[in-house]
């Protein structure tokens, strides 16, 4: 797990979120109260915009279709690219919501 994860790992916990680590296809996988986030963590100090943005998000929709099939029993689950860096403004994505830690941060805080 890179510190950037681990970051995210442990504030997740400290929140009250239960946390697994996947690291292929996502890398953690966050559980409260029948709640799931999906996150594909990025430690990028850059924006992340274009080309690069769309192909981390089709890899995650793909994830997210995944476990769906597999998993029953949670009453929303949430695909989650986060990246560290800036992310480009003007781009918007669904089911994938595209975070910079700060923001996560008050979209964790506000499913608590």
């Amino acid at each position: 797990m890179n510190p950037f994860e681990l970051e995210v790992f442990s504030f997740l916990e400290a929140n009250g979120w239960s946390v697994f680590y996947k690291g292929k296809g996502y890398d953690l996988l966050a559980i409260k109260k029948g709640f799931a986030l999906l996150i594909e963590c990025k430690d990028w100090n850059k924006v992340i915009k274009g080309k690069t943005l769309r192909k981390m998000v089709r890899k995650l929709k793909y994830e997210y279709r995944k476990f769906l099939e597999a998993n029953v029993g949670f009453s929303e689950v949430v695909p989650i690219l986060l990246v560290s860096g800036r992310v480009d403004d003007m781009y918007r994505t669904e089911p994938v919501r595209v975070f910079d830690f700060e923001s996560f941060k008050n979209f964790v805080k506000s499913k608590s």
